[in-house]
């Protein structure tokens, strides 16, 4: 059985009715994307993930110290005027709705510091008579800057690189049909036991009115057996989100060409990438 990622989505709405909010987690049919092109100074910090989400800094025991929201292309700029961002380990949680939250360590933020590439050359210099070789290094230039390439070639580049990864992006989210359709599987058979459960704990508040002892510890024992196997399930599911993590990854790529065209186009507006 094959199910599309809208399909898949609408039965996990009906989980959350389902469940009335109760496993939430459940619910969360998509994860946050990856952060990426992160600035850091004193008092902001900027970056780069999935759109329209709200974006928290909070320092190292979890104490939100600001909030922010991403743009319609996944951008986020936070200031925090009573910090010094510089010398603070923080982290950054995300959110959105429908979204797995994720929570970005002060490591992660590092390695999504975005550095400026630079060209080394080698030139020379003459003091007192002698001469020495020393390296230059000199910022690199964008395909718009370097000299011989026009802003249209550029942009015409830009547009093939946003071709080519919107090609891998549906090949990679095409051959992982089957992992959305074991998602949603296991995301309905929780909500049947969501629904059992809910009997049974009927069954158990009657049992307790009458001080029906036997039906007591039989109620509890059939609730905790369902527990476990939603439990199970939660893994399994777990296990398979992790293997959409390519199709995460493709869609991150696909957004920054979006977000670097966007920079030489102004008139270029940004594609939704549904997952």
């Amino acid at each position: 059985m094959t199910m599309g990622i809208k399909h898949l989505l609408l039965v996990a709405t009906t989980l959350a009715v389902v469940s009335g909010g109760e496993l939430g987690a459940l619910a969360k049919t998509k994860t946050i994307g990856q952060l990426t092109q992160v600035t850091v100074t004193k008092h902001t910090v900027a970056g780069k993930t999935t759109k329209n989400a709200k974006v928290k800094l909070v320092n190292a025991h979890g104490k939100k110290l600001a909030t922010g929201k991403t743009s319609k292309v996944g951008k986020f700029k936070i200031t925090a005027k009573s910090q010094n961002l510089s010398k603070l380990k923080f982290k950054l949680t995300v959110t959105k709705a429908g979204y797995k939250a994720r929570t970005f360590s002060n490591k992660q933020i590092k390695r999504a510091v975005k550095r400026t590439p630079t060209a080394t050359t080698v030139g020379t210099v003459t003091a007192g008579g002698n001469s020495a070789q020393v390296a230059v290094h000199q910022p690199s230039y964008s395909s718009q800057d370097v000299p011989g390439v026009s802003r249209p070639d550029a942009i015409k580049a830009k547009r093939a690189e946003i071709a080519a990864a919107r090609a891998k992006f549906m090949q990679l989210k095409g051959q992982m049909q089957p992992v959305l359709a074991k998602i949603a599987t296991l995301t309905t058979a929780n909500a049947k036991l969501l629904e059992n459960r809910a009997v049974v704990e009927h069954d158990l508040a009657a049992a307790k009115g009458r001080n029906d002892q036997a039906a007591i510890q039989d109620a509890t024992k059939r609730i905790n057996s369902i527990n476990a196997q939603i439990i199970s399930n939660q893994k399994e599911r777990d296990a398979a989100f992790f293997q959409l993590k390519p199709v995460d990854d493709a869609g991150t790529k696909l957004s920054s060409l979006m977000d670097e065209m966007y920079s030489l186009d102004k008139t270029y507006v940004p594609e939704d990438i549904n997952y």
